[in-house]
């Protein structure tokens, strides 16, 4: 049996949030507070599982996003789309998705800097 219990973030999982974050916009600030003493686990354990965590904070900061999907970034593997999307709840970061959009497992997730971040306004 696998345990998924609520856990530090891995190292690739913040170098990934650093990238995402690095560029402005609203909310960015607030959820960098919320993801400094957070806890994560992972979702959706199973055959499409690409990484994708779920969150646990205790900040007192609140996001004011304009979307759910505030911030996504995109790398490629074999020419096939993987895309990585935060989500926010209610002010709060809630998912770090990511998704191979072929459906296929992904063979070698590319390092943080190969992907290519967009604000979603």
């Amino acid at each position: 049996m696998i345990k998924n219990e609520f856990r530090k973030l891995n190292d690739f999982e913040s170098k990934l949030l650093s990238k995402l974050l690095e560029n402005p916009f609203p909310g960015r600030d607030e959820i960098r507070d919320q993801i400094k003493n957070c806890r994560v686990k992972m979702l959706d354990i199973g055959v499409d599982n690409y990484g994708s965590i779920e969150f646990e904070t205790d900040s007192k900061s609140f996001a004011q996003v304009k979307q759910r999907a505030p911030v996504e970034a995109r790398a490629f593997e074999n020419n096939v789309p993987i895309d990585v999307l935060i989500h926010v709840v209610d002010g709060k970061i809630k998912e770090l998705e990511i998704v191979k959009l072929d459906g296929s497992p992904i063979e070698k997730i590319p390092s943080p800097s190969e992907f290519k971040v967009t604000i979603r306004e």
